[in-house]
């Protein structure tokens, strides 16, 4: 209930207060809650692997471990990295009910997902019922009306469910985050879509979205995309690109 009453109350403030810029608090914005100035700051638009979103140092669009081991989906777009002023605005939306944070973020994810072959619907990533109520929203169904909203597509949220209460990931090491939501989800009826994309806020190391991905392909999914507002930058030797 208290829960409830906060994402009320601070929807209300952003209702009021829609036009200050989150990252330097100045007047000069228009339709989204921050300035031109600041956008940058949010956003990376650097050559990336179209399957884990990691930098490649030129215009290849795979990196060399999704070369070795391509992935369930098939791209992932993610606004920017975990980090700085981007990683501020996640957390406070997520933790704290800043939902002004939340719908800035997904209207700039919108707009460079404009430019994308749209899927036939989106998929927030479901909680479950007991995080539900501790939280008070699903931080990807807030994501996706904002995406529908820009975009015009379909939003399902009852075809699949989140069936375990699972320990959060961020709690959890890498290697052990997998297992942990390996039977998380379930395929409550069956679906007409044969291109979805799934959304998130931040994707990690990728095991909620792969099992989400594995229930998708066993229901005939055959185009998975992966839209989210922040991935980590784990760059590094083993994520090179192949000469």
């Amino acid at each position: 209930m208290y829960s409830l009453i906060k994402y009320l109350s601070q929807q209300c403030i952003n209702c009021l207060f829609p036009y200050q810029c989150c990252i330097c608090h100045s007047m000069n914005c228009h339709d989204i809650a921050v300035c031109p100035e600041c956008i940058p700051l949010l956003q990376y638009t650097q050559a990336q692997c179209q399957y884990c979103a990691l930098p490649l140092p030129n215009s290849r669009s795979v990196c060399a471990q999704c070369l070795r081991k391509p992935p369930l989906h098939n791209h992932l777009i993610t606004l920017g990295y975990y980090q700085n002023e981007l990683k501020k605005l996640i957390t406070g939306f997520k933790f704290q009910q800043k939902l002004y944070a939340g719908k800035l973020l997904a209207q700039l994810l919108s707009a460079k997902l404009a430019r994308q072959e749209k899927p036939e619907c989106l998929l927030p990533v479901p909680l479950h019922r007991k995080r539900l109520r501790q939280r008070g929203f699903n931080q990807s169904i807030e994501i996706a009306k904002v995406i529908k909203s820009q975009l015009n597509i379909p939003i399902d949220c009852h075809s699949i469910k989140r069936i375990n209460n699972t320990q959060p990931q961020s709690e959890l090491p890498p290697q052990e985050r997998y297992q942990n939501v390996k039977n998380a989800f379930r395929m409550l009826k069956p679906i007409p879509y044969r291109h979805v994309a799934i959304v998130d806020d931040v994707i990690t190391t990728g095991s909620t979205v792969k099992a989400l991905s594995q229930v998708l392909k066993q229901a005939g999914v055959t185009t998975i995309q992966i839209w989210c507002l922040a991935k980590p930058n784990r760059g590094n030797k083993k994520h090179r690109q192949l000469s």
